[in-house]
C-alpha cells in the first residue's frame, strides 16, 4: 500500500523505477499505474528525474497521452506518481496482431504524430519514441507513455527555477530509435523526435528496423548513422527472402509485390526525409511530417518528393484510383503484347522487318497515349482539374485527325481507350472505340486473325456491361471460334472471351449450354492463367452461377470461396471484385437458409463497397436490397424499412432502380399493417411514371 493506493502487481520495470498496477482504495475505486523509484536506486539525480517526468505529465492533457492523476512521496521519502493504466500492446505488435494494412497503419501513425505534436507545442521533447512507449488499446486508441527522459525546452516550466532538466541522464536513450545528435550528446530539439518517428514509421511499414546497430558503442553507432543515407522501406521489403516476404505481406493483408508497390515513391521519400542524419534536412516539425503523410494518403504531391511536372501529373491521375488501375492495366497489356510480338518476329528476315515496324507502332502508341493523358496537366488545362473521362472524351478526334493513314496505331489506341472507358463503368462511351478497333483490326490483319479475335472479345465484354447479352454471347462466341481455330485456345486472351461467353449464356438463361461451357472455361483458365489468376476467379464465379441454378448450393459456395481467396490475394482492399465475391457467397448461403452467414457476407460486401465508392454510390443499392430482404424474412421489419429507405436515397427520382425499391418498401409497409402509407408510396411513383411515360406503357 502506498498512501491510498493498493499495489496489485508489477507491470513494468526500468533501470531506475518500477511500475505497478494499483487500485485506489477510497471512494473513487480506480485502477491506475503507479510509478516509483526502485529501492536501492535512490539518489538526488533519480529523484529529480522522476519529479521532472511528473512535472511534464502535469502539463500534458491529450486523449492520446497517458494522463497524470496524482503524485506524492512514500513513507520512505521516495517520489511516486499515479497515471492512467493502459491495457494495450506496443504499436508494432498491435499492427501485426490486427493485420492492419498500410493505409490503416498510416491512419494510426497519424494519431501518434498528433500526440507528439501536442507535446512539442508545450515545449516537451519525448526523446524515447519507440513501439513499447506507444501502447494501442483494443479500440485502436494510441497512448503515448514514458516521458522519463523527456526534455523540457522551457526551463521555468521544468523546475520552477532556472535549471534545465537534462542533467547526467541526457544520454539515456534507445539506440535503435535515437537520432545521431542524441547518440553524440548534441543539442536535442523537436527534430530529434521527428527522426525517431521516421524510424517508427519504417518499422510499421516493413516490420523491421532500418539499421542493425547491436554491439556497438554510441559513438560508432552515431558515426554510422551520420555517414549512411537512410534506407528506403521498399528496398527492405524487396530484399526479403521470398517465404519471409509472403509471411510478412500476410500481416499487411496483401502480397509482397503490392506491399512494395505501396511503399515505392512517396512513402520512401517521406521516411527518408524524416530520418535525415542532419537535423536541418528533416521535416521542420511533426506537423509538417503529418501534413506530408496526409497529402500522400489523399493523392496530392508531397514535400519530400521532387517537384516535377511529370510527378504532379502522376499524382493528379493517382487521385482517380479506378481510372489509373484501368489505364495502367490497358497500357501495360498493350506494351507487353507489342513487346512479345516484336521478340517473336525477330526470328526471320521477314519477321525482323515486321518487328521493326511493330516497334515504331509501339513507340508512336505510347507517345500518343502520353499526349492524351497530358491533357490533364494543369499547365495544359489552364489550372482546371480534368477527370480521366474528360481527357478520354477528347481522344477520339485526336486519334482520327492526327493518325490518318496509320490504321494499326489507331486500332491499338481505340482499343486501349475503349477498355479504359469500360473499366470506368462507362461502356456506352467505350463501345464506339471498340467497334472502330475491331473494324481496323479486320482491315489490317484480316477477318481470321488473333488480333481480330482479341478485338471481338473486348467488344463482347463491353456489350455485356451494357446489358446486351445477346450481342455479348454472339461476339464472344465468334472470338472463341477464331481462338480455337488459330491457336487451339492457347492464347491467354481466349480465357477472357470464354468467361464472357459463359456469363452471357447464364444471363440469357441458357444454363444447359452454360454447364458444359463453364467446365471447359474453368479448366482453360487454370491451364493458361494459373490457379491464382483473376481470370480463374471469374471462371470460378461463372461455374458457381451454373451450380447455383442446378441447386448445388454447397458446390457453388465452395467455388465462390475459392474465387474470393484469389481476389483477396491479388487485389488491394477495398475492391469491387472482392465485394462481388462476398455478395455472391452471401446469396448462396441465403439460398440454403443460412441467414447468419448470408448476413455476415452481405455486410462485408457492403463495407468493401462503401470504402471503395463512398457511402452514397448507387452500386451499394443491390447489396442493401439483399440485406433488407434477409431482415424482412427474419422479422426485423424496422431494420428492413430503414435499409430500403437507405437504398432508395441512393437514386434520384425517375430512376427505374428507385421504382423497384419503392415497390419493395410498399410491400413491407403493407405487410406490417401500414397500408395507407404503402398506398402513398405507390401512388407517388404511379403519378411520376404516368407523367414521364407514354400511355399504355406496360
Amino acid at each position: 500500500q502506498i498512501d491510498s493506493y493498493r499495489l496489485l502487481r508489477q507491470v513494468g520495470q526500468g533501470g531506475m523505477s518500477t511500475v505497478y498496477l494499483a487500485r485506489r482504495e477510497d471512494e473513487f475505486k480506480r485502477q491506475v499505474a503507479l510509478k516509483v523509484i526502485r529501492r536501492g536506486m535512490e539518489s538526488e539525480e533519480t529523484e529529480r528525474r522522476l519529479r521532472a517526468e511528473r512535472g511534464i505529465l502535469a502539463h500534458l492533457d491529450h486523449p492520446w497521452i497517458a494522463r497524470l492523476y496524482d503524485g506524492g512521496t512514500t513513507d520512505d521519502g521516495l517520489p511516486y506518481f499515479v497515471m492512467e493504466y493502459i491495457e494495450g500492446q506496443p504499436a508494432d505488435e498491435y499492427c501485426d496482431g490486427q493485420q492492419l494494412n498500410v493505409a490503416e497503419r498510416l491512419a494510426l501513425f497519424q494519431k501518434i504524430l498528433a500526440a507528439v505534436q501536442y507535446a512539442h507545442q508545450r515545449l516537451v521533447v519525448h526523446r524515447d519514441l519507440k513501439p513499447s512507449n506507444i501502447l494501442i488499446s483494443s479500440d485502436a486508441t494510441p497512448k503515448l507513455l514514458d516521458f522519463g527522459i523527456a526534455k523540457i525546452l522551457n526551463a521555468d516550466l521544468a523546475s520552477g527555477g532556472g535549471e534545465e532538466v537534462t542533467a547526467t541522464w541526457m544520454r539515456a536513450l534507445t539506440p535503435s530509435y535515437a537520432s545521431p545528435e542524441q547518440m553524440l550528446g548534441g543539442t536535442i530539439t523537436t527534430s530529434s523526435d521527428v527522426y525517431s518517428l521516421g524510424v517508427l514509421l519504417f518499422n510499421l511499414l516493413t516490420g523491421s528496423r532500418p539499421y542493425r546497430l547491436d554491439g556497438r558503442s554510441p559513438q560508432e553507432m552515431a558515426r554510422e548513422l551520420v555517414d549512411m543515407e537512410p534506407v528506403a522501406p521498399s528496398a527492405r521489403v524487396e530484399q526479403a527472402v521470398t517465404r519471409e516476404a509472403r509471411a510478412r505481406a500476410r500481416l499487411y493483408r496483401t502480397t509482397p509485390e503490392h506491399h512494395r508497390e505501396q511503399l515505392v515513391g512517396d512513402l520512401d521519400a517521406i521516411v527518408a526525409k524524416a530520418m535525415q542524419p542532419a537535423a536541418q534536412r528533416r521535416y521542420g516539425s511533426v506537423e509538417q511530417f503529418s501534413r506530408d503523410l496526409a497529402r500522400h494518403v489523399d493523392g496530392f504531391p508531397v514535400e519530400a518528393s521532387p517537384d516535377t511536372a511529370r510527378y504532379r501529373l502522376g499524382k493528379f491521375l493517382g487521385r482517380h484510383r479506378k481510372v489509373v488501375v484501368g489505364s495502367a492495366l490497358a497500357v501495360l497489356a498493350l506494351a507487353t503484347l507489342t513487346g512479345l510480338l516484336a521478340a517473336a518476329n525477330l526470328r526471320t528476315s521477314r519477321a525482323r522487318e515486321r518487328a521493326e515496324r511493330q516497334r515504331d507502332v509501339t513507340a508512336q502508341v505510347l507517345v500518343f497515349t502520353e499526349r492524351i493523358l497530358g491533357l490533364a496537366d494543369p499547365a495544359v488545362s489552364r489550372g482546371e482539374e480534368w477527370t480521366i473521362r474528360q481527357v478520354l472524351s477528347h481522344s477520339h478526334d485526336l486519334i482520327e485527325e492526327e493518325l490518318v493513314g496509320q490504321p494499326e496505331i489507331r486500332s491499338q489506341l481505340h482499343g486501349t481507350v475503349g477498355r479504359v472507358f469500360v473499366n470506368l463503368g462507362d461502356a456506352e462511351s467505350g463501345v464506339p472505340h471498340l467497334e472502330e478497333a475491331l473494324r481496323l483490326r479486320r482491315e489490317v490483319h484480316g477477318v481470321e486473325s488473333l488480333e481480330t479475335a482479341r478485338a471481338l472479345s473486348d467488344l463482347g465484354a463491353a456489350r455485356v456491361d451494357q446489358g446486351d447479352f445477346v450481342q455479348g454471347t454472339e461476339l464472344s462466341l465468334q472470338a472463341l471460334e477464331l481462338f480455337r481455330g488459330l491457336s487451339g485456345l492457347r492464347d491467354p486472351a481466349s480465357v477472357t472471351a470464354f468467361n464472357t461467353y459463359v456469363y452471357s449464356l447464364c444471363a440469357e438463361g441458357d444454363f444447359k449450354t452454360a454447364d458444359a461451357a463453364s467446365r471447359e472455361a474453368l479448366a482453360l483458365a487454370r491451364q493458361l492463367a494459373g490457379a491464382d489468376d483473376l481470370a480463374t476467379a471469374s471462371a470460378l464465379h461463372n461455374r458457381a452461377l451454373v451450380l447455383n441454378r442446378s441447386g448445388d448450393h454447397p458446390g457453388a459456395a465452395a467455388l465462390y470461396q475459392e474465387a474470393l481467396s484469389i481476389r483477396r490475394s491479388a487485389l488491394p482492399e477495398p475492391h469491387p471484385l472482392i465485394a462481388s465475391s462476398l455478395r455472391n457467397l452471401a446469396a448462396t448461403h441465403a439460398s440454403q437458409q443460412q441467414t447468419d452467414q448470408a448476413q455476415r457476407y452481405y455486410s462485408l460486401a457492403l463495407e468493401q463497397q462503401r470504402q471503395f465508392f463512398g457511402g452514397d454510390h448507387p452500386d451499394l443499392a443491390p447489396t442493401l436490397n439483399n440485406i433488407a430482404v434477409l431482415q424482412r424474412k427474419a422479422g426485423n421489419f424496422a431494420k428492413a424499412e430503414a435499409t430500403y429507405r437507405q437504398a432508395i436515397n441512393l437514386f434520384t427520382e425517375g430512376e427505374i432502380q428507385q421504382l423497384r425499391l419503392r415497390i419493395e418498401l410498399a410491400s413491407l409497409l403493407n405487410l406490417v399493417g401500414r397500408t395507407p402509407e404503402a398506398e402513398r408510396v405507390l401512388r407517388g411513383e404511379l403519378s411520376y411514371w404516368r407523367r414521364e411515360l407514354p400511355p399504355r406503357t406496360a
